[in-house]
């Protein structure tokens, strides 16, 4: 027997089965964990014969991955101008650390110079696929519940919780 079609096969059979086995019969107590959104977004693929899609994502960190105390810093024209119209909630890089920016102050006599309320970040940002509901009803800024679920066979997943009406 050719490898290839063996490999195939696993791919194509076994491991969707086993994936399926560890999200339906995962009878463990998940817990339950706050993120941050810092960014979201919608791509849209497909062709015009195929028809299109749309697909929504949600870029998070862990809330304990903030640093609580945050703090002014100044920073040069280039990044002034960057961060100019979209800057809430995104991240930079000073130093060689990871803040993510929480206001900006631009002094009246300058358009040179601004000023950013940094928290420093120490985790890393995950990327999560959300459905239409989701992308609706959160904004950058808020914080969201995340069941962290262990599997059947130990394969992690998570399920994004949504508010009570």
């Amino acid at each position: 027997m050719d490898k290839s079609i063996l490999w195939g096969g696993l791919f194509c059979y076994a491991l969707p089965l086993l994936l399926a086995l560890n999200y339906s019969f995962d009878y463990s107590r998940p817990s339950i964990e706050k993120y941050f959104l810092i960014n979201k977004f919608s791509t849209t693929i497909g062709s015009d014969t195929e028809g299109y899609s749309d697909n929504y994502y949600f870029d998070l960190i862990h809330t304990d991955s903030i640093a609580k105390i945050a703090h002014w810093e100044d920073v040069d024209q280039k990044s002034c101008a960057y961060y100019r119209d979209d800057w809430m909630y995104k991240m930079i890089k000073l130093k060689n650390e990871t803040f993510l920016i929480s206001a900006r102050k631009m002094p009246a006599n300058s358009k040179l110079q601004c000023s950013f309320l940094l928290r420093r970040i120490n985790g890393t940002v995950f990327r999560k696929v959300s459905t239409e509901q989701q992308y609706s009803h959160f904004e950058r800024g808020d914080t969201l519940h995340v069941e962290k679920h262990r599997g059947l066979i130990g394969i992690k997943w998570l399920q994004l919780l949504m508010p009570q009406q």
